[in-house]
């Protein structure tokens, strides 16, 4: 009696043993399979390239600026559509030649310094003679000589500096808090991502 409890015994040992083995195996199969789908799934998004969306190029609207430094104005229209800009030195009105000043800027020669010197000076050509000049120094020239080209030298100084290195919103706000204006921020925060293209083609217009 002894042995046949022993050897049902044993069988049943066995099956248990194999139904054991072959339920672990499914397991790690079912276990193995879902994780290599979920890493799959995972995946897969980032390797996929959507080449269909095109890159938007914004460009901000263009806007006329009055410079008033006491009794002297410079006038630029910032024309980001067709890619110049127009200056005019002291202008006695700028409406009549289809110009308007969306903003101006009321400020005296302390601004124009902080705007040479952003650039670390800037080239002026004098009787002949190129030298570099500081922001003060361009100040004491203005102070001393009221002749018109040589206002257009510096504005050309200026946009030629901006054209080759570019300017950033700190140049923008610098000309904000060192001004009466009622320009903000948010009206000129996109300018830098094309003032220089447009500093590339300026264009001067006469009273």
């Amino acid at each position: 009696m002894g042995i046949i409890i022993l050897v049902i015994y044993v069988s049943s040992f066995k099956i248990f043993l194999k139904t054991f083995v072959i339920s672990g195996w499914c397991v790690a199969f079912f276990i193995g399979a879902g994780y290599y789908y979920i890493q799959s799934q995972t995946t897969t998004p980032a390797e996929i390239e959507n080449e269909s969306v095109p890159y938007y190029d914004y460009i901000p609207e263009s806007k006329g600026v009055m410079f008033n430094f006491g009794t002297r104005c410079v006038y630029t229209y910032l024309d980001f559509e067709n890619s110049s800009i127009t200056v005019m030195i002291n202008p006695q009105e700028t409406e009549s030649k289809g110009y308007k000043a969306d903003f101006v800027v009321n400020a005296d020669y302390n601004l124009i310094a902080k705007m040479v010197d952003y650039f670390e000076g800037i080239n002026l050509e004098i009787e002949g003679e190129t030298l570099r000049y500081t922001g003060g120094q361009v100040v004491d020239l203005l102070s001393t000589n009221n002749d018109s080209s040589l206002r257009q030298s510096i504005v050309l100084s200026v946009l030629s500096k901006i054209k080759e290195q570019g300017v950033g919103v700190d140049f923008f706000n610098m000309i904000i808090i060192n001004s009466k204006t009622n320009l903000k921020m948010p009206d000129c925060y996109f300018w830098k991502d094309k003032i220089d293209k447009i500093a590339s083609n300026v264009n001067f217009l006469n009273n």
